[in-house]
């Protein structure tokens, strides 16, 4: 039963084979790629980008967008390393609770006003840049290495760092949110369908709202997690964030429509395109051309989700 159950998911998971392909590929190319030590960089590098990830892909799977998760977690790391100053609780505690905030803004304006989720987040974004701006004044903040901080970037599992860790809960727990609770389900039949849900008598406005503040709140852990790791932060350190995210879940192979998808793959697009980034800087390739390789695999996932909707139309 459990190898008929991986067999279908790697079915339904072409990704895997072509992160194979990569890794094989980048191995025999670049003889330092295949290492413990570049591995355990890309899982440190990724960690935060995989948490947002795994976050916004319930969004996403819900029909929705949210464009704001990378300046809420410039944000919420300026107020954490504040607040380091004052008390290790509250650097985490705080800035959880404003993500859940504007989680809980964003979902309430997109269910209750049916406006899209793209024009709301994306005045998110800009209100929540510009307060970074005015709060920060351009300036770098610095953290203090407290006895939570201290807990978070020392601890480690089997040689693996807690963060790591954290992730990997998260996005098993994300998982389980998704397949095998009442939520999940109808999250997954919001997106195929959002009239036919409303119609089956699924609260649309509930369910939405939830994948938001879940959305938000993962945004809050990765900050609270990078802050404790790098302890500073600029005015630019989320910059771009949301469409490293969104590039992860589209070649991952979640679609944008919605309604198809799950946490692994979105998992597996993080390291897809981790690995590719992570090749490409051990082969010095400036940072321009990196960039252009993200904007034509998010092309290509998106070409590739157009032609698989069509053929399942058909």
């Amino acid at each position: 039963m459990i190898k008929q159950n991986i067999s279908a998911y790697i079915k339904r998971q072409p990704q895997l084979f072509i992160l194979a392909g990569f890794i094989i590929i980048f191995s025999a190319a670049i003889p330092s790629f295949f290492s413990v030590g570049n591995f355990m960089n890309i899982l440190k590098q990724n960690s935060s980008l995989s948490i947002v990830s795994c976050g916004l892909a319930l969004v996403v799977i819900g029909g929705n967008l949210d464009l704001s998760v990378g300046s809420l977690l410039s944000l919420t790391l300026g107020v954490s390393l504040s607040m380091t100053m004052h008390n290790s609780f509250f650097a985490i505690a705080v800035p959880l609770l404003m993500a859940l905030g504007v989680g809980v803004i964003n979902g309430y304006i997109v269910s209750k006003f049916k406006v899209s989720s793209i024009i709301v987040t994306l005045g998110s974004l800009s209100a929540i840049a510009g307060f970074v701006q005015f709060y920060r004044k351009g300036n770098i903040i610095m953290g203090l290495p407290g006895l939570f901080y201290s807990r978070i970037t020392d601890a480690k599992l089997l040689g693996i760092p807690s963060y790591v860790i954290i992730f990997i809960v998260l996005a098993v727990l994300y998982q389980v949110i998704l397949t095998r609770t009442s939520y999940g389900r109808k999250l997954l039949y919001l997106g195929v369908n959002r009239e036919a849900a409303v119609v089956a008598g699924i609260n649309v406005k509930l369910i939405t709202l939830i994948s938001f503040v879940i959305c938000s709140f993962s945004v809050g852990i990765a900050s609270v997690l990078q802050g404790a790791r790098l302890l500073q932060g600029s005015t630019n350190t989320g910059a771009g964030l949301e469409f490293d995210a969104l590039t992860a879940i589209l070649i991952g192979g979640i679609s944008l429509k919605g309604g198809k998808g799950s946490i692994g793959s979105a998992v597996i697009g993080v390291f897809l395109l981790a690995v590719i980034i992570n090749a490409l800087t051990l082969l010095n390739v400036p940072f321009e051309w990196r960039n252009i390789a993200k904007g034509i695999l998010i092309l290509i996932a998106i070409i590739a989700d157009v032609l698989e909707r069509k053929r399942y139309d058909q």
